[in-house]
């Protein structure tokens, strides 16, 4: 992979700016899904059953470069200050050539690749039990299979709690990493409308919808940027008055490990991968609604509804090392440190997170004529989350945001 061009400089604080940023480049990638689809309709008296699969194959060959091949160096203003002030000043630290914290992608393989397999299913039936009364249900399955490497000796998952990288294919270890699949991501669904008199009708349902989640959660875990396949340089001063090392001095050549017998390799000091739970949940959402209808005149309609949703597992995204506040020196206030001796970040891909949404919604419209319509609605809604990728700004003051 290319490793030419600037390094990426980012110059925190007062006066702040950046370099040589390269939006995670270069970028090589081959992307396939191969599915079957078959679905069926069938017709019984007052009663329409659906039903039907959908069996997937996906492939991914992902080599990125999330952490410029150059080098991403950060000057952070506490560098230039003197203990314990916040005085300083980024650019300072940057015409010194004193940054705080430097990182990189390296690699030596690039046949690396995901795959995953996937099935689902549904059925439902929707009864018409009297002219005024139409009942919907039915149930949906959804498996998610753990994705797995295609070569053995290719990719790896770390676990956090022995700071181990389980290589897939050796010593006994799965294709997947040992990851475990989730077999009970059943998601039910009930509706009803019901007309009260020819222009009043209440509507109501529920239903749950497993889903794959944001980019990297369910998929491409494995392979992609994960070490040993790729080494993650994540270096960091013991403490924010520090530089992790002169611009006149290289950073550390990358070690590419060997892959001992037994598939367990421990991770070094220095070197991130994200941590995904070997039984990972795959993220949900409950939705649920009660709308009521009126047809005020011939030409005026009237709906007044509320809506609402909660989402569960959804994915998160924290720093498993990252410094608990405090005086003194970071690496000592390291969740990680004491037991392992690591001082990097560890990205934790975690099912952690989760939404809530409800709303009041109201619509009219108003045919004019033949010719155009009228529509105006209303909603008052309120909302709450993590944030995109619930990566809150201070993991450990999540209310900050």
């Amino acid at each position: 992979m290319d490793t030419f061009g600037l390094p990426d400089l980012n110059i925190n604080g007062t006066g702040g700016f950046q370099m040589g940023y390269r939006c995670n480049c270069p970028l090589h990638e081959r992307e396939s899904l191969n599915d079957f689809v078959s679905n069926w309709t069938k017709i019984v008296r007052n009663h329409t059953f659906k039903w039907g699969a959908t069996v997937e194959l996906a492939w991914n060959q992902r080599l990125p470069s999330d952490d410029h091949r150059a080098g991403v160096y950060d000057f952070d203003p506490s560098v230039t200050s003197s203990a314990p002030s916040n005085g300083g000043l980024g650019l300072a630290a940057f015409l010194l050539g004193a940054p705080d914290h430097f990182r990189r992608f390296s690699q030596i393989s690039t046949t690396q690749e995901d795959r995953q397999n996937r099935m689902f299913y549904f059925a439902q039936d929707t009864w018409r039990v009297t002219p005024k009364l139409t009942l919907s249900y039915g149930v949906r399955w959804d498996s998610w299979f753990p994705d797995y490497s295609l070569n053995s000796g290719q990719g790896g998952r770390y676990d956090v709690t022995d700071n181990l990288v389980r290589i897939p294919g050796i010593g006994g270890i799965s294709q997947s990493g040992n990851a475990k699949i989730q077999w009970t991501n059943f998601s039910p669904r009930v509706s009803a409308a019901y007309a009260i008199n020819p222009k009043t009708v209440v509507r109501t349902g529920y239903g749950r919808s497993y889903f794959q989640g944001t980019f990297g959660w369910t998929f491409n875990n494995l392979a992609a940027d994960i070490y040993p396949s790729v080494v993650t340089q994540d270096l960091r001063g013991p403490s924010p008055f520090v530089p992790v090392f002169g611009l006149t001095t290289a950073p550390p050549a990358v070690v590419f490990p060997t892959i001992p017998s037994n598939g367990l390799l421990p991770l070094p000091d220095g070197i991130s991968t994200p941590y995904v739970p070997a039984n990972k949940k795959i993220p949900y959402v409950d939705q649920w609604n009660f709308t009521v209808e009126r047809q005020v005149a011939a030409d005026l309609n009237f709906s007044v509804g509320y809506v609402g949703n909660i989402g569960r597992h959804l994915n998160g995204g924290f720093n498993l090392n990252a410094a608990v506040p405090g005086p003194g020196d970071f690496n000592p206030r390291r969740p990680l440190f004491p037991a392992f001796g690591i001082t990097q970040g560890i990205f934790d891909k975690c099912d952690c997170t989760s939404s809530h949404y409800n709303a009041l919604q109201m619509r009219a419209e108003k045919r004019m004529g033949n010719s155009y319509t009228l529509l105006a609605s209303y909603t008052y809604s309120k909302t709450m989350n993590f944030g995109e990728f619930g990566t809150p700004t201070d993991q450990y003051n999540a209310q900050l945001d």
